[in-house]
Parts: structure tokens; sequence; C-alpha cells
């Protein structure tokens, strides 16, 4: 039994891109990730996430030499908006021209002909990461949490049709105690899934709905 029970702690490393995707991209489960992006990023009543309709992650090709691109996970909410959603153990200084490139094919997607400028669909990339290379590190003052939009020089917001979050997962791995605010108590949970036993949780999360 220990052996089985070692290998199902293996299997449910959370920050493993195929148990990512089965725990927050299988439908059945849209209420897990709706759970973790409002906790998360979408804190303010207003923004929150009520409906989440996933959608195909394979990105389409037009032309046989085009870049395919495939999502961890993409959805659309209630209000039309897409997301895609990426786990990333290690992301290399170019990472974040891989994130602009996903959302800005999303974008496009979206365009049919015969469509007005004013129906584009907002589109949102957020980009879960252990750990990004030193030169391409955007998290500042020990911040978990980094915001980009097209801005003007002087941070005047130029458009918010695409939206990228990346989530530093990483500076949870090194907290002593399990946190008691529910954003950090999620990506807590993340970083350190390897260590923790599904059967036997620790007293902070066993009477919690996530």
């Amino acid at each position: 039994m220990k052996g089985s029970m070692d290998n199902l702690k293996e299997w449910i490393i959370i920050m493993i891109d195929y148990a990512f995707k089965i725990i927050f991209g299988r439908v059945g489960n849209e209420c897990i990730l709706k759970d973790l992006l409002n906790s998360v990023i979408y804190t303010k009543e207003e923004e929150k996430i009520t409906e989440i309709h996933y959608l195909n992650p394979y990105g389409e090709k037009l032309f046989k030499n085009d870049k395919q691109i495939i999502s961890d996970i993409k959805f659309r909410d209630e209000k039309g908006r897409l997301y895609t959603v990426e786990m990333q153990m290690y992301a290399d200084p170019y990472y974040l021209n891989r994130g602009i490139f996903y959302s800005a094919k999303l974008l496009v997607s979206t365009m049919k002909e015969g469509m007005k400028y004013d129906k584009v669909e907002c589109v949102t990339g957020i980009h879960l990461i252990e750990k990004m290379a030193q030169s391409q590190n955007l998290f500042k003052d020990g911040k978990y949490h980094t915001e980009l939009k097209i801005q003007e020089k002087d941070d005047t917001i130029f458009s918010d049709i695409m939206v990228w979050h990346l989530i530093n997962l990483g500076m949870f791995k090194d907290i002593k105690g399990i946190p008691t605010d529910r954003a950090y108590k999620w990506l807590y949970f993340i970083a350190n899934s390897k260590d923790i036993n599904p059967y036997d949780p620790p007293e902070e999360y066993k009477n919690d709905p996530m």
C-alpha cells in the first residue's frame, strides 16, 4: 500500500503540465479553475469569473508552415472573454515572447470576415511559473503577481485588448507553514503538491472546498 501511495504522490505534482491540465482543465472541474483564478487574480467582486466554457487547446493553422500552438487550458467566460492558462516549471529568457505570441494568435482567430473592430474580443494569458530566467525576471519587490498590458511610456493604458498575468509559484516553495490568505493558500498548495498527501492533507486544507 505504501508503494502505491508513493506513486500517487508523484502523480499529483500539479506543476507537471499534464497533471495541471487533468485537475484544472477537464470538463466537470470548472469550479476548481474558477476558484483558483478568482482567489489569485480576480479578487474584486465585479471582476470575478462566474462561468467557464472550455475550448479546444489546439490553435488553428491556416497555412502548412504556420507554427502550431497548444495551450495547457483555453476557455471562454460568461462575458465572452477568452483566456489561456499555462503552467511552466521553467521560463526561459524568451518565454514572454511565447506568451505574447499565443495571445496574439488567439486574438486573430476570433476575427471573422465582415466583423467590425469594436467586436474584437479581449484575450487574457495567465502564466503560472515556478522559475524564471534571471534575465527575464518580471517579479519585482517580492511580488507574486505581475500584470502586463499595452501602455504608453507614462504608464497610461493604451489598450486592454490583450492582458497577461504572471504568477510566481517559486516564492511559495520556501514559505514556512501554510498561509491563511486564500490566494497564498492556493499557490502554496500548487507549489508544494508533491509533499501534500491527498488522503491525509494538513488541517488547513481538510475542510476547504478547494
